[in-house]
């Protein structure tokens, strides 16, 4: 029994620490574009006969010194507020040794009646993290939701992404 106790903490503990480091910004961190062409038999091109060909371009962040790069940790579990209820979470900001930059974050996708605050914090050079409210108010929808954080670095390089789960109940 004190076995399966263990291996439950474990488990828990495991989920709790695991990586939501999302995706990397700063100036160790360029766009790596890439083109791909592929051939679609849905149709032909009347006056060749060719099938029609599509071009599709992606674009991913490549972390090309890890040294003056950033991330963001998000809670992993998702955030339970009630309607009319606030809670205070942690934005953590993981510093390249080479990364020492403001970096001010942006919240988006927000459910309705659903604030944070402040709206737009800003993570000092020095600081390691940034903690926020967030607050639904009595007309907030019920559900989950995902509130993506972006995080720019205010000298130069690439913006970092990350999101976390917003779990509104009815009060």
């Amino acid at each position: 029994m004190q076995k399966l106790q263990l291996a439950a903490i474990a488990s828990a503990l495991m989920m709790a620490i695991g990586c939501t480091q999302g995706t990397p910004g700063g100036p160790g961190v360029q766009n790596q574009t890439k083109t791909t062409e592929r051939t679609v038999e849905t149709s032909r091109n009347p006056e060749t006969g060719k099938a029609v060909t599509e071009s599709h371009t992606t674009s991913k962040p490549v972390v090309t010194n890890s040294r003056e790069t950033f991330s963001m940790s998000v809670p992993v579990l998702a955030t339970s507020v009630q309607q009319n209820e606030s809670k205070q979470i942690t934005i953590s900001l993981h510093r390249g040794s080479d990364f020492n930059e403001d970096v001010s974050l942006r919240f988006s996708a927000i459910p309705e009646g659903v604030t944070i605050t402040p709206a737009s914090p800003m993570i000092k050079g020095s600081e390691s993290e940034a903690k926020i409210d967030v607050m639904a108010d009595a007309a907030a929808p019920v559900g989950e939701f995902s509130v993506k954080v972006t995080g720019h670095p205010m000298k130069n390089g690439m913006d970092a992404e990350n999101e976390f789960k917003l779990n509104i109940t009815a009060k």
